[in-house]
């Protein structure tokens, strides 16, 4: 029982709550834009005039993509995704001057904005991942803000055009065309500001696009061409393998001690280590090693034996306790990097608890003492657990 609660707690926390709080502030901020809107917007909002958008351009339109911004980055910190963390940071510190600005610093948003800055730096490590779902979320969000830019600049500057940009249609038309730098020529800039606009949207356009491409191309691509040169071992039937999840200079070495063998190891690798030293003919998987869906994907419930051998000793030990939730049959090691996390990590009830700092004091204090020292008495300090479980 406690097991599942701290593999469940593992997986919900801290994103969760983080992106809760997120749609909290969001809808906060985004309550008076709700009762605002009828009121500013036109009926007819694609052919109404320039000035009648005035209040919408200057005061409205930054808190709606503020709005929308929270949203989607609080979708992406599920994801755990690095870009989402950032985004989420920056779009919460603008929270304060926007307020100030519009006249509607309220002590509870200001308050919850400034909290969860803190508490997105405090849980910075736990957002390292890189998603296309993610990379996905942040290209809306920096399109429609260049995209707004382009438009409400373009209604601003609508005199200085010929022939004069007097309405959002028009000004769409303008801004698609010169983002992506098709230039019909039909709408001509006059004066030096609607110039220097105007080449600020080509140059805008070309970098938002080149870095939309390679943030959403780029991730296919490299998973593709791991696929192309990975296949053979990614499509082999794992069964009976050793299987080692995580990454340290034991697992390393063990991995080449194993394969001099001739027996099959699988290595599943966290994202954070996917750039390894192991040969290119190695089997290794990348994902989250404490994930069941990603242990059952890999064939841990027909392993051989489950080694938890992470330079983390919590992800070690979450690696055993979803073990025991996909199959509690399955032989399993934890390593053990810090001795004063012997206690929790024994609760997880590993077969095997391999302890190489406890082992090496030992030895050592022995040794001084002038104490005899056999095999058994190596094997049990050593391996805290059963070691005969692993030779069955």
């Amino acid at each position: 029982m406690l097991g599942e609660r701290l593999q469940q707690w593992h997986r919900f926390v801290p994103q969760w709550p983080l992106a809760f709080l997120m749609l909290v502030e969001a809808s906060w901020l985004g309550y008076p834009l709700a009762t605002e809107l009828p009121r500013v917007l036109p009926h007819n909002f694609w052919h109404a005039e320039a000035v009648i958008l005035a209040e919408f351009s200057w005061v409205m339109l930054p808190r709606l993509l503020l709005v929308a911004g929270l949203v989607l980055m609080g979708a992406g910190l599920l994801l755990r995704a690095r870009a989402a963390w950032f985004f989420a940071v920056l779009l919460l510190v603008l929270v304060t001057p926007l307020l100030w600005h519009t006249g509607l610093a309220q002590r509870a948003p200001l308050a919850l904005s400034w909290a969860l800055v803190i508490l997105l730096v405090v849980f910075r490590n736990s957002f390292q991942r890189s998603s296309v779902a993610a990379g996905a979320l942040v290209t809306l969000l920096v399109v429609s803000a260049l995209l707004c830019y382009a438009m409400f600049g373009s209604l601003s500057l609508g005199g200085d055009f010929a022939p004069p940009i007097l309405n959002p249609m028009t000004a769409l038309y303008f801004s698609l065309v010169t983002m992506t730098t098709v230039g019909y020529g039909d709408i001509v800039p006059k004066s030096d500001g609607a110039r220097l606009f105007t080449l600020s949207i080509i140059i805008l356009g070309i970098t938002v696009f080149a870095a939309a491409l390679s943030t959403l191309a780029g991730p296919m691509i490299n998973s593709s061409m791991q696929r192309i040169i990975k296949g053979k071992g990614r499509r082999m039937k794992r069964s009976g393998h050793f299987l080692i999840a995580g990454f340290s200079p034991l697992a390393q070495n063990l991995y080449a001690d194993l394969s001099a063998r001739g027996l099959k190891v699988t290595v599943l690798l966290p994202p954070e280590r996917a750039q390894h030293s192991l040969p290119d003919d190695a089997d290794v998987v990348v994902g989250e090693t404490s994930d069941t869906t990603v242990l059952k994907g890999v064939g841990a419930d027909m392993a051989h034996s489950v080694l938890a051998l992470g330079d983390d000793d919590a992800e070690n030990a979450f690696v055993i306790l979803a073990m025991k939730d996909l199959a509690a049959d399955v032989r399993t090691v934890a390593l053990l990097n810090d001795s004063r996390h012997l206690e929790k990590v024994r609760r997880c009830q590993p077969d095997v608890l391999l302890a190489p700092q406890l082992l090496g004091s030992q030895l050592l204090a022995r040794l001084l003492n002038g104490e005899s020292m056999d095999k058994d008495t190596i094997t049990t300090l050593l391996l805290q657990g059963d070691p005969g479980k692993l030779g069955d």
